[in-house]
């Protein structure tokens, strides 16, 4: 009896660390998909707000204020997001553009994770300015 519950503990000191691992890898995946999802939101949601704009710089403020708006909302860190906003082709019939990317950090730097650094997920989204729209000047 006393050699079976050694073994049963020789067993489980084994598999426990493969099953922490495991956890903490499926978190950190889960992590890393959430940002990405929420950085596609992001650029998406802004480059249609600044497409609602009147005028260029109208539109790159709508759009930044949205993203700004949105990363509160999902708790991002404003430190390791950066938002482009193109509106080079702002008209009617152009496009506004924006591009965003985010940092995510590691859970933590321990075991195998240690030294494994930080992960960056973008995203770049374009939404068409309404060609019938009126107070945009055409181009």
């Amino acid at each position: 009896m006393r050699r079976l519950r050694a073994q049963s503990l020789l067993e489980f000191a084994l598999v426990v660390p493969l099953l922490v691992g495991l956890v903490v890898a499926t978190l950190l995946v889960a992590r890393v998909l959430w940002s990405h999802q929420v950085v596609w939101a992001l650029a998406g949601e802004a480059a249609r707000a600044g497409a609602l704009g009147g005028t260029a710089a109208q539109a790159e403020a709508r759009a930044r204020d949205r993203a700004a708006e949105m990363a509160q909302d999902a708790q991002l860190d404003g430190e390791r997001l950066h938002v482009e906003v193109d509106t080079g082709r702002f008209a009617r019939g152009g496009r506004v553009a924006v591009s965003a990317s985010y940092t995510v950090l590691p859970l933590a730097d321990i075991g195998p994770l240690a030294g494994a650094g930080s992960w960056v997920v973008d995203a770049r989204a374009e939404e068409p300015v309404d060609r019938f729209r009126s107070g945009v000047a055409s181009p």
